[in-house]
């Protein structure tokens, strides 16, 4: 299933709040970056989300600075109160590498929704 597809085949089953492109982390100086998400994800935050209501979160850059995006991005997920349950994270990546590092730096005891986008998945 490609990236389309499957933000349709949730636009389907769910509210979908918002998509966010992660690869944009890349676009800003390192500097900027941290600052970039806790805006974006500020503009997400609801006090109280329904439970049909979802926020899709997609990288298909492959890059070394991949870890530190994730690690930043369950910090700043806590800090901002949002719910993983209302997460999802769609990669191109299969490797688990990704769903590992949010779920050992994660402190909501819900895990996040991890889907794969590609050719041949």
């Amino acid at each position: 299933m490609d990236l389309n597809e499957l933000l349709q085949d949730y636009a389907e089953k769910y509210n979908v709040l918002a998509t966010v492109d992660l690869d944009e982390w890349y676009q800003h100086p390192m500097y900027r970056r941290r600052w970039w998400l806790k805006k974006t994800l500020m503009s997400l935050h609801k006090d109280v989300y329904e439970n049909n209501e979802r926020l899709i979160f997609y990288l298909g850059t492959n890059n070394t600075q991949n870890e530190k995006l994730f690690k930043t991005f369950v910090e700043l997920v806590y800090e901002v109160d949002i719910s993983n349950f209302f997460i999802v994270i769609a990669t191109n990546n299969r490797r688990g590498k990704f769903e590992k590092i949010l779920a050992d730096n994660s402190k909501d005891l819900v895990s996040y929704t991890f889907e794969y986008f590609g050719s041949n998945t």
